[in-house]
C-alpha cells in the first residue's frame, strides 16, 4: 500500500526484519557487556601478576609493578610538558611570521608603468586601459572600427574638411 505521503513509502518486510535484528544485536551486546564485567571484577580476585617478558619468572612482586607504572606515568608527563611547549613556540613562531607579513602586506607595492606598442594595436590597447580605469566601457574591436572610420588608421590624419575645421578646430 502507497503513502499518503509524497515521497515516503512503507517499509518493506525486508526492511522490518533488518530493523529487529539490528535492535536484538544491540541489546545482546548490552546483556553480554553488563554480565562480563561483572564477571571479570569477581575472577580477578584470584589473577597473579603476568611477567613482562617471555624470559621473566612468573613471580613479580607488587613494588615492582608499582614502580614501572609510576615510570611509566613520569614518561608520559614528560613527553606531554615537552609537546605543550613545542606547541608554544610554534605558535610563537607563527604570530612573529604573521605580525612580519602583516607588516609588510601594508607596504606600498611599486608597479611599473606598462609599455604599449607604437603602433595601431599599442595605442588601441592604451586607450582600454585608460578607459577601463575611468569605468567606461569598451572593446578592442569597437575601438578598432572607430579608428579605421575615422582616419584609417593614420595617426597624422587632419580634419580639414568638416563643421568642426571650418570653425577652427581641425
Amino acid at each position: 500500500m502507497r503513502s499518503n505521503h509524497s515521497g515516503y513509502s512503507r517499509l518493506t518486510t525486508f526492511h522490518k526484519l533488518s530493523a529487529v535484528g539490528l535492535a536484538a544485536t544491540g541489546a545482546a551486546a548490552l546483556v553480554f557487556t553488563v554480565t562480563g564485567n561483572a564477571a571479570a571484577q569477581t575472577q580477578s580476585v584470584g589473577i597473579k601478576p603476568v611477567a613482562w617478558n617471555a624470559k621473566a619468572p612468573a613471580t613479580v612482586d607488587q613494588s615492582t609493578l608499582t614502580r614501572h607504572a609510576t615510570d611509566a606515568a613520569a614518561k608520559a608527563k614528560t613527553e606531554a610538558d615537552t609537546k605543550k611547549k613545542a606547541a608554544a613556540e610554534a605558535g610563537r613562531d607563527r604570530a612573529k611570521g604573521a605580525a612580519a607579513g602583516r607588516s609588510e602586506a601594508r607596504k606600498p607595492v611599486r608597479v611599473a608603468p606598462k609599455s604599449y606598442a607604437d603602433n595601431l594595436d599599442g595605442w588601441i590597447s592604451q586607450a582600454l586601459d585608460i578607459m577601463h580605469a575611468k569605468g567606461i566601457p569598451g572593446s578592442y574591436d569597437g575601438i578598432k572600427r572607430n579608428i579605421m572610420r575615422e582616419s584609417s588608421g593614420n595617426p597624422q590624419a587632419i580634419n580639414d574638411w568638416d563643421v568642426n575645421a571650418q570653425a577652427g578646430i581641425p
